[in-house]
């Protein structure tokens, strides 16, 4: 296919309260809307949304990086599968240079992708993957809030359907986080799955603290306990940890995740493909993690809706090609309830905790018109 045009727009998304986590308190979601067009007239849409503290580019580099493509890409021939059920090479061919610009990528891949299946009139996910089905399992994310405030977001989240939540740690006292995630598992019950994200937040000596006594809360597993850059203090508390531990700023990059499995500094790894640069590059990180008996679970960097429904069908395309093996997760991709508005009035959402994916060809649902 022949690329005829590349259009991109600014967005800002407001939260509906302040999300805060160990690193910051996000009030807005800042991002690039990407479209790109083929020589039939068709569109597709992808989202460059940079975030400090997982290694992407500024807000004002990925828009650069869009306005240089935008430029220098239309005329280009696009690679596809030599099958309408085989994906394509890896970034369809084009030689786009700018490594340091991975959200960038990430838009331009997905807005390609889009486009891409619905040429093929395949779901994204099938496109991705043949054997990918649907519905894909999800959690819920809650901020670090006071204990009342966390046990409301929780026991309502369950009530929706969902059946594993993450919390936010790291951003108080640990004695303080102890006490929140004591009772959000008494409001919750036993039967649901809480699983931690410290952002890096502690230290080696008070993880294992923390850990022994996080133990008998049943947690399914504790994200990114120590700062990304401690893989020999991660190496040696995987062995030591009563709880599975994640890996997610330390395999920001598929660089870093390969850094991850080769030093054993995880149970598992999550990936968020806004920081990996697209979801092709996701889904070799994860065939490579799946060789090495480590599953993984993705999630967004709290982007809009054609970002997360990426996110989703790249969630149902790694479900077929994760050996059976290998535990599952529910993935964190269910992140649009926590933005006061979204880039289309009425984006897909999870039902009951789960995501039934579109069954139109491409993402499945159609985009805004931008200008660049």
């Amino acid at each position: 296919m022949k690329l005829s045009a590349l259009r991109f727009a600014p967005y800002a998304l407001p939260f509906s309260r302040p999300f805060r986590t160990a690193r910051q308190s996000l009030g807005v979601r800042r991002g690039w809307l990407v479209r790109v067009a083929d020589e039939q007239g068709r569109w597709g849409t992808g989202e460059a949304a940079p975030l400090a503290g997982f290694g992407m580019e500024s807000h004002r580099a990925a828009g650069a990086a869009l306005a240089r493509w935008a430029k220098a890409l239309p005329g280009s021939t696009l690679k596809t599968g030599p099958s309408a059920d085989e994906p394509p090479p890896p970034w369809f061919g084009l030689e786009l240079g700018e490594p340091g610009t991975p959200a960038a990528r990430h838009g331009l891949e997905l807005a390609l992708l889009d486009l891409a299946a619905q040429r093929a009139g395949l779901p994204l996910a099938r496109f991705l993957h043949p054997a990918a089905i649907g519905p894909v399992l999800l959690n819920a994310t809650v901020g670090a809030n006071d204990p009342a405030e966390t046990a409301g977001q929780a026991t309502a989240l369950v009530a929706q359907g969902f059946r594993t939540l993450k919390l936010k740690v790291g951003a108080d006292d640990p004695r303080a986080d102890l006490r929140r995630l004591r009772v959000v598992r008494e409001a919750v019950g036993p039967r649901v799955r809480l699983r931690l994200d410290a952002n890096g937040a502690w230290s080696e000596s008070v993880a294992l603290r923390l850990l022994e006594k996080l133990a008998p809360l049943d947690i399914e597993y504790v994200e990114q306990p120590l700062p990304a850059r401690s893989l020999g203090a991660m190496a040696r508390l995987v062995e030591r940890s009563p709880i599975p531990l994640a890996a997610d700023e330390a395999a920001s990059s598929a660089a870093g995740a390969r850094r991850v499995l080769e030093r054993g500094a995880a149970h598992l790894l999550v990936l968020k493909p806004m920081a990996l640069g697209g979801l092709l590059t996701t889904l070799e990180v994860a065939r490579a993690a799946a060789r090495q008996g480590v599953p993984v679970v993705l999630t967004t960097t709290l982007e809009g809706a054609f970002a997360r429904l990426g996110a989703v069908h790249a969630a149902a395309a790694l479900e077929a090609l994760q050996p059976p093996h290998l535990p599952r997760y529910a993935h964190g991709l269910a992140t649009g309830f926590l933005l006061a508005r979204d880039l289309v009035a009425e984006p897909p959402e999870p039902r009951g905790g789960k995501f039934i994916l579109p069954e139109a060809p491409g993402l499945g649902i159609a985009s805004p018109d931008c200008e660049s």
